[in-house]
């Protein structure tokens, strides 16, 4: 489809903004030219305004009117201009472009895109009158190649430039620290901005840690709960989002419900937004998903978290890696723009649940890749399920000896948390170090802190090791923080 030669409501959107923001929010303005307004008045206006711009004033109405109404030449073609549009003078154009940027509710960010449309309007214009010299030997084929050559980089460099620009790293200019969102076991799986991952194949327990991730987001922060290991940050009346691409509507109720239970609630709270989405196409569903955090965001003021279960249901085909790639990329732009976490579910390939997992398609391998963490929910012979991650997170791993595990418990209708074997171990063998730690630093000279020789000989001393094995036990020391080097560089409890 050709893109439109003119774009006159954009243009008068423009000149509102103009009117009463100036250039706030709007970045290198001088990309587009006066020359590419078709409605002389908002030519003459923007040509004015970048003047303007160049001698370091605002370019706001009052200053516009000003220069105007002091340039008798600039003033007789603004009437000339008014006279063209049926207006009586300039000064309504004024009123009548004020009133239009009201009603659209034009923002910066905003102006930038209707620019971009504008200056790539102008373009098309400028190749049709290229085409049209040619076909009357007005220029000449090379003449006419390059005359499309330098439309089309600039059109390129004014579409991605202002892209760039607005993602420009700056020392002076440090973005938000993205705040947790949702945690696991002390550490932080899900931050604004980015994506979580929880992979799990058929039956191992994925549904029930969705349900312990919405039940400690909604249930009452001085209540005790079993949340499977998870924490999260309220949500303040944020919208939670949440989008069921598998289930029937009474097998999603039934989370929902479950999940409630567990928080102790038994209303669903006004922010929490579900919705299945079974039986629509691929395409509805990611329309569906857009359209919802747009209404979302304007009720509940803001966007605290996004989960969609079963996001290989967004996809027509999880091997294609141009569409994997792209809603992946789609994905991103969301938990970007929305500045939350999109937590994504997905199955892993069928197989041996025991094996190292391996998500769906090239879908599964790109959203590992785009994500900040990525979990693994894994069942065993005893039904007890374990919620992990040893790869693929940014901000700490949690391996599956200590990982929370869960079980069903049909006394109490939910899954329950309880203790590993590994747990066990891993706490009694934390217990032996510290008491070797004690023994090591049992001496007149530790409040002062060893040499690396003094602890390792001290370490051989207490074990009755040799210094290759005493080299072993200091690297496990000093990994569980046990044992810290000091300013003076000497080794301490």
């Amino acid at each position: 489809m050709a893109f439109p030669l003119s774009c006159p409501n954009k243009e008068k959107a423009v000149i509102g903004y103009l009117i009463r923001r100036g250039f706030e929010g709007v970045d290198n303005p001088e990309r587009t030219q006066a020359d590419a307004f078709t409605i002389p008045l908002c030519a003459l206006i923007w040509d004015t305004a970048l003047y303007l711009r160049r001698v370091g004033k605002t370019a706001n109405g009052v200053n516009l009117a000003e220069v105007i109404e002091a340039d008798v030449q600039v003033s007789n073609e603004a009437k000339a201009a008014a006279a063209a549009e049926g207006l009586p003078d300039w000064q309504t154009f004024f009123y009548t472009v004020d009133d239009i940027f009201s009603h659209i509710g034009t923002g910066g960010d905003l102006v930038a895109e209707y620019l971009i449309d504008i200056t790539a309007a102008h373009g098309q214009r400028k190749s049709i009158e290229i085409a049209r010299k040619l076909n009357d030997a007005e220029i000449s084929p090379a003449k006419a190649a390059e005359a499309l050559g330098e439309i089309a980089g600039a059109g390129v460099a004014q579409q991605i430039e202002p892209l760039l620009d607005a993602r420009c790293i700056s020392l002076a200019k440090k973005p938000p620290q993205p705040p947790l969102v949702f945690g696991l076991a002390g550490h932080k799986i899900s931050t604004a901005g980015n994506l979580t991952v929880i992979a799990a194949q058929a039956k191992a327990g994925k549904t029930a840690a969705l349900g312990a991730m919405l039940a400690c987001l909604f249930s009452d922060p001085d209540a005790e709960g079993d949340f499977l290991g998870f924490e999260a940050a309220p949500a303040n009346g944020k919208a939670v989002v949440l989008i069921d691409t598998e289930q029937s509507p009474f097998d999603a109720w039934q989370v929902m419900s479950r999940s409630m239970s567990r928080a102790g609630r038994e209303q669903q709270p006004k922010n929490f937004r579900a919705f299945y989405t079974l039986d629509l196409s691929i395409h509805d569903r990611r329309r569906a998903l857009q359209a919802e955090l747009k209404r979302a965001e304007k009720i509940c003021g803001g966007i605290h978290s996004i989960i969609i279960d079963g996001v290989a249901d967004l996809c027509e085909n999880v091997n294609d890696p141009k569409e994997a790639n792209g809603l992946v990329d789609e994905l991103v732009a969301i938990a970007v723009r929305y500045f939350c976490p999109v937590v994504c579910i997905l199955h892993e390939n069928p197989g041996n649940p025991q094996e190292a997992w391996k998500t769906r398609g090239h879908l599964g391998s790109q959203l590992e890749r785009k994500a900040e963490s990525n979990l693994r929910v894994k069942k065993n012979a005893e039904d007890v399920s374990v919620i992990y991650s040893e790869r693929g997170c940014r901000h700490a791993e949690i391996p599956e000896p200590i990982a929370p595990r869960f079980k069903f418990c049909e006394q109490a209708g939910m899954h329950i948390s309880c203790e590993s074997t590994g747990v066990a171990n891993a706490e009694s063998k934390l217990v032996e170090m510290r008491e070797e730690v004690e023994e090591v630093f049992n001496t007149p000279d530790a409040p002062a802190g060893f040499t690396w020789k003094e602890i390792h000989d001290r370490i051989m001393t207490v074990n009755g090791i040799v210094m290759s094995g005493a080299r072993k036990r200091f690297d496990k020391l000093k990994a569980a923080g046990l044992i810290k080097k000091n300013a003076a560089k000497l080794y301490t409890r």
